[in-house]
């Protein structure tokens, strides 16, 4: 009688423990695919991310700008950009300006259609000769076009002269720059110049061309 009690006690503890261990790895099993579907869902939601990235922008078989990011996250269309240090704008296939900014967004495809276009956040930098000449909050570059437009008020500096203006297009086959809205410049003579409307500055040349109310005050 003892013997087979202790038979029954045998095969019912090696029921209950072969049915905790089914129990567990059915557990395990769930909370694997619960994982994979979360880890799934992420990446649909954000896209496809890197720690750092050097990416090449071209439009219609020609290189127009490159740069290199602390972190990027490919979304299909668009590709988010973050601590973008250096950059570069370049005119017929040769460095035009360089740039820096704290993030950025590219758009792969407009409207179904291949595109180039950047925008650029956060404390934007021009760079001309390693020196930096613009700054300001918010910088597209029109594919297109080929021209950077700032839509928002930028500082501009260049060869002693300190430029103030709410808006600015710089065309990178012309290369001019053009400032727009209400506009103040200090010049390195110490004298100071406003504008209403226009002003066009050269870079090849130097030379300033004003459109609109120009007010004058010269230095001392």
């Amino acid at each position: 009688m003892h013997t087979w009690n202790r038979r029954r006690l045998l095969i019912t503890g090696t029921i209950l423990l072969a049915a905790a261990l089914m129990v567990y790895g059915l557990s395990l099993l769930f909370r694997e695919n619960e994982a994979f579907e979360n880890s799934a869902g992420a990446e649909a939601e954000f896209g496809t991310e890197f720690a750092s990235a050097r990416i090449v922008g071209r439009y219609k078989g020609q290189k127009q700008w490159m740069l290199e990011a602390a972190a990027m996250r490919d979304n299909g269309d668009t590709v988010v950009l973050e601590g973008i240090d250096k950059g570069i704008i370049y005119r017929e296939d040769k460095e035009f300006v360089t740039f820096s900014a704290g993030r950025g967004l590219w758009e792969k495809k407009q409207r179904g259609l291949d595109s180039n276009d950047l925008l650029l956040e956060d404390n934007v930098v021009i760079y001309m000769d390693g020196l930096p000449v613009l700054r300001t909050s918010c910088l597209q570059w029109d594919a297109d076009a080929n021209v950077l437009d700032a839509p928002s008020e930028v500082f501009f500096e260049r060869e002693g002269s300190r430029i103030y203006a709410e808006q600015m297009v710089m065309d990178a086959r012309k290369q001019e720059v053009t400032l727009k809205g209400n506009i103040r410049l200090d010049m390195d003579d110490g004298s100071l110049m406003t504008v209403v409307g226009r002003l066009t500055y050269n870079l090849e040349t130097g030379e300033f061309e004003a459109s609109g109310p120009v007010t004058v005050e010269r230095g001392g």
